[in-house]
């Protein structure tokens, strides 16, 4: 039974693999975009401090 139900999320062996399949694609892209993300903040940070360093001192 549990091999034979083909519902969309449902137990059959397939259908699993597809969804796990699916989550892995997502949380690649996710991971992807979390990095270029962080690599922006971390240069608009470097970038802030640069810009709050040379206002004090002038």
């Amino acid at each position: 039974m549990i091999n034979n139900h083909l519902a969309l999320g449902g137990t059959n062996p397939e259908e699993v693999q597809r969804i796990l399949n699916k989550a892995t694609e997502q949380l690649g892209q996710h991971e992807t975009w979390l990095y270029h993300t962080q690599e922006k903040l971390k240069k608009a940070d470097e970038r802030l401090t640069e810009m709050f360093n040379n206002l004090i001192k002038t």
